[in-house]
């Protein structure tokens, strides 16, 4: 089954669901190094790197939670929904829960580095991350002292606090990012609506998600062959 769905079975509030057929690839590409990690019930800090990346790494998935994914480097585009970005040094993706994203890799020989974040709504109001999160898109903190700082102080804290020290600190860290992109005023970048027979591929998948199969089913409903859909 092309577009199955699993549903990553934990304790964690903040879940997972995968379009793919391999179930061990719901996370992490096998080979990737965490340079930092934070995990518990409603947030995952993570900065991770891959060395020569693979698209089979990359499935399409969503989440629950909110999701901000810092691009350090590599040579890839971004899809969230029927949004594609192409990612920037230092670009900044929020992406909505239960929005169906993935990397998509143009280049494997170069590296790929990131810092993503997923968290529920207890760091600010349901009605403020609303409208942080109110469409998908991206902005660039190149040249932003602030999230250097910030990136830094956590990732030292992650490494050297234990226990209750290091969820407060991690909390009030992630608490204070987000009070300050709420109030950065730079406007979203780069957004690229994707054609309209691939949005109405995605809106079929997303309106049919627990029942549709194959890839075929899709273009069928679409209007279009198989190999059309497969090379957009």
């Amino acid at each position: 089954m092309i577009f199955s769905i699993i549903l990553a079975k934990s304790s964690i509030k903040c879940y997972s669901i995968n379009m793919s057929t391999d179930v061990n690839n719901i996370s992490y590409a096998k080979n990737a190094l965490n340079k930092t990690l934070y995990m518990d019930e409603i947030l995952t800090y993570s900065h991770y790197y891959l060395d020569t990346p693979k698209q089979s790494d990359y499935h399409k998935h969503a989440h629950n939670c909110y999701e901000l994914l810092y691009f350090i480097s590599g040579d890839a585009n971004y899809y969230v929904e029927n949004f594609m970005f192409k990612l920037d040094k230092y670009d900044l993706i929020f992406i909505k829960p239960k929005n169906f994203h993935y990397l998509a890799i143009n280049d494997s020989s170069i590296s790929y580095e990131r810092i993503n974040f997923t968290f529920d709504s207890s760091f600010l109001s349901a009605a403020e991350l609303d409208e942080m999160f109110s469409t998908n898109h991206k902005i660039s903190l190149a040249g932003d002292k602030f999230f250097q700082d910030w990136s830094k102080r956590i990732e030292y804290d992650i490494k050297y606090y234990q226990g209750e020290d290091k969820r407060r600190s991690v909390y009030l860290l992630i608490t204070e990012f987000l009070i300050y992109l709420k109030n950065h005023k730079e406007t979203a970048s780069d957004l690229v609506i994707s054609n309209s027979v691939l949005s109405n591929a995605i809106e079929y998948i997303n309106d049919n998600i627990t029942t549709v199969k194959t890839a075929q089913e899709v273009a069928n409903a679409v209007y279009i062959c198989i190999i059309f859909l497969k090379n957009i």
